[in-house]
């Protein structure tokens, strides 16, 4: 009779830990699902702000603060999924991909500079063409950035 009893309790535990994979399954679904569409929202409002700064340099602080969000998106993320410990072999390439999202990882002040350093380096080299006219002006800039590295 014990034996009895003790077999039907762990068919209970073992069914529960079956259904809290299967939840588990579909919640990891959901949230790689819902993160892929709000990247593709991030994604495209990157893409916009990167063809409007071709375009002019005066739209460069928008587009900084774009790339701040979504990286402090990102890292959130990133730190959401890493609680899933057992991912299928259907997701681990999502999975993967977004819970090491590489240099959002760093601190969000040095993520802010890289981001900062990143486009004024690329303003200058789209923006600045480098002729005798304007060559101490774009010397200057890049001193600038140089110092601020430093």
């Amino acid at each position: 009779m014990k034996f009895l009893l003790l077999v039907i309790v762990g068919l209970q535990l073992l069914s529960n830990r079956l259904i809290s994979a299967e939840e588990e399954f579909d919640q990891l679904a959901s949230e790689l699902q819902l993160t892929d569409m709000d990247l593709v929202d991030f994604c495209e409002e990157l893409s916009n702000y990167s063809k409007m700064s071709f375009l002019n340099t005066s739209t460069l602080p928008d587009k900084i603060k774009a790339q701040n969000v979504y990286g402090s998106y990102l890292k959130s993320q990133a730190e959401r999924m890493r609680k899933f410990n057992d991912v299928s072999s259907d997701f681990f390439r999502n999975w993967t991909i977004i819970s090491k999202p590489g240099d959002v990882e760093m601190s969000a002040a040095d993520y802010g500079e890289l981001v900062v350093f990143s486009n004024t380096l690329e303003s200058i080299i789209l923006h600045d063409n480098i002729s005798s006219t304007n060559k101490d002006q774009t010397a200057g800039k890049c001193s600038l950035i140089l110092n601020y590295l430093n």
